[in-house]
């Protein structure tokens, strides 16, 4: 993980890793792009993955659209009745849910 002071002043958390654990140059992984992302299949709508995430629906869909430039890869389908994973994003659903149990226990190991 590393921390990146936004154009704002906060601070924010993003990993530099792909998938695939080599180093990334690109556009940073940030866990909120992962949290929108599986929100998203969660719920199979983006609006009813912002009202679990307590974001606006605006928010959730650039988040995702931010990790699909990342990554290179469209992740969602988008349907007229909601969304669900492409075959890229099936394929990173585990580990998208396994980097963010890792991250929310940092943070806990943080908060002790």
């Amino acid at each position: 993980m590393e921390w990146h002071t936004t154009q704002r002043g906060k601070s924010r958390r993003s990993a530099g890793l792909h998938f695939d654990g080599s180093t990334h140059t690109g556009a940073e992984l940030d866990t909120r792009h992962l949290e929108a992302f599986l929100g998203a299949v969660d719920a199979g709508s983006v609006t009813r993955a912002a009202s679990m995430l307590r974001v606006t629906q605006p928010t959730v869909t650039n988040r995702i659209k931010a990790l699909e430039r990342s990554l290179g890869l469209p992740l969602l389908e988008r349907l007229p009745g909601g969304v669900r994973p492409t075959r890229a994003g099936r394929s990173i659903l585990e580990q998208a849910r396994e980097i963010l149990r890792l991250s929310g226990h940092v943070r806990r190991i943080a908060d002790a």
